[in-house]
């Protein structure tokens, strides 16, 4: 641990100019931010946390999704920041808001909550992790929030990459990134682009995702990153390349990316 955040990527503008301007005002407060995952020592080894919010309207539309396909993928979406930093899931802890009064579930229906925590306690198994708590909260829109535990032998931080290193990718990518522009257009999904659209795999991120991550990493390492666009796996309908300014992981479903 160093003590000091590290340098963003990612150019002027939005996020990344906020971003700068929190680390600043934290100061000393802040430590190590930037990064994946916190990174905490423990004995011999490293305890990673991070935390990652989806709401309703910005990260998921309940018209397009089901209650436990929302819980799965916020949680997915979350257990990626461990995968990325090679750290080995240990529990989540989730706090959900629900529109409405508050009075809890309606006989004869099924209750959101218990759906959307279906969804992640299915996610968190998938990955031999458990759920170890939470909070409920009335909120004017649904909102899933997901902190996750993981222990790493040896964290991959972005600042870690070296000249010679190479930078991997799972799976195919695409895919998601080519259900969110069917949904939008009101097109119908095919079975297996809808599978993959809501239940994402807990990895690092996935193909347009991964042009802001390929450039903190460069920045932060002080090396270049060399991509080889056409070597990458996508689905056969992405060879076009404009499915890559989605991004991949779907964890955004709307315009606010």
């Amino acid at each position: 641990m160093t003590g000091r955040s590290l340098r963003l990527g990612g150019g002027p503008g939005g996020e990344f100019d906020r971003l700068r301007a929190i680390f600043a005002t934290l100061g000393a407060a802040g430590r190590d931010l930037g990064d994946d995952c916190a990174l905490l020592p423990v004995g011999g080894r490293t305890l990673a946390i991070s935390i990652d919010l989806s709401l309703e309207g910005v990260h998921f539309r309940t018209d397009w999704l089901s209650f436990p396909e929302i819980g799965w993928r916020a949680t997915a979406a979350a257990l990626s920041d461990l995968a990325a930093e090679g750290a080995e899931p240990v529990g989540v802890l989730v706090s959900v808001g629900l529109p409405g009064k508050g009075r809890g579930p309606v006989k004869g229906r099924r209750d959101p909550a218990t759906e959307i925590m279906r969804g992640v306690g299915a996610a968190a198994r998938s990955v031999g992790a458990s759920v170890l708590g939470g909070d409920l909260v009335r909120s004017p829109r649904y909102l899933v929030d997901v902190c996750v535990l993981g222990f790493a032998q040896r964290p991959m931080r972005r600042s870690g990459a070296r000249p010679g290193d190479g930078l991997w990718v799972t799976g195919r990518l695409g895919g998601a990134g080519l259900a969110l522009a069917a949904l939008r257009a009101g097109r119908r999904l095919a079975p297996a682009v809808r599978r993959r659209f809501a239940h994402p795999h807990a990895r690092p991120h996935g193909a347009a995702r991964s042009t802001s991550c390929w450039s903190r990493c460069r920045e932060v390492s002080g090396t270049r990153v060399q991509v080889r666009f056409a070597a990458l796996p996508g689905s056969r309908s992405l060879k076009s390349g404009a499915a890559f300014r989605v991004r991949d992981y779907g964890r955004r479903t709307t315009d606010d990316s």
